[in-house]
């Protein structure tokens, strides 16, 4: 029982990882750019569900730590804007 009241406390959170110097979006892969054919194609978010706003940041920091030439921009669970953070290098 205490492991689904924990689930249920989970946040939902949106990464979207641009290039830090074009502002180009770029695939879940953090290096791929994203095409995308014509407005088919849906932009590339990294889903979350963790506890809190902090957790979000920490996982984009993350990428950051692991690809410098990258920005991450973090959207709540009802796409709104919180920030971005700013590339690492």
């Amino acid at each position: 029982m205490e492991n689904v009241m924990h689930e249920q406390s989970k946040k939902r959170y949106y990464l979207l990882i641009c290039e830090a110097a074009t502002g180009i979006v770029l695939m879940q892969d953090c290096v791929t750019r994203f095409q995308n054919h014509g407005g088919m194609t849906a932009i590339p978010y990294i889903e979350l569900e963790v506890e809190d706003e902090k957790a979000a940041r920490r996982r984009a920091i993350g990428i950051l730590i692991m690809y410098p030439k990258a920005e991450v921009t973090i959207y709540d669970e009802h796409m709104q804007y919180i920030t971005t953070l700013p590339t690492a290098g």
